[in-house]
């Protein structure tokens, strides 16, 4: 589930809202600085491999130590990689090229916003 929530819910949302920004639009992905640590498994990118370890935890077993943060992890390098494909598809369309829409990722601790 943190794979869906951290990851693809976003991806579908920005999919589904770039034909509709404006010139000199900004897509912003609040990422975190724990991608770092994350691995893109191809060969399980459904991630299985953790769902009897979160299956266990339901039922109040403990969970084996750095699961949830593994997958927290690995979601977040997913969403790093995806917002710099996702740039570089606009550079390549000559319809988004010419909006200026420029993708971000960042960490939210550590920018000033105020």
């Amino acid at each position: 589930m943190s794979y869906v929530a951290n990851f693809l819910s976003q991806v579908l949302l920005t999919e589904l809202l770039l034909p509709q920004l404006a010139s000199n639009a900004r897509i912003i992905m609040m990422s975190s600085i724990v991608n770092y640590h994350g691995v893109i498994d191809v060969a399980d990118l459904d991630r299985s491999h953790f769902i009897e370890s979160e299956l266990r935890l339901k039922n109040g077993d403990a969970m084996p130590p750095g699961s949830l943060v593994t997958l927290y992890a690995d979601a977040k390098l997913c969403q790093v990689v995806y917002t710099r494909e996702l740039q570089a598809r606009i550079n390549a369309s000559e319809t988004y090229r010419s909006r200026k829409i420029v993708v971000h990722a960042c960490h939210p601790g550590v920018v000033n916003v105020g």
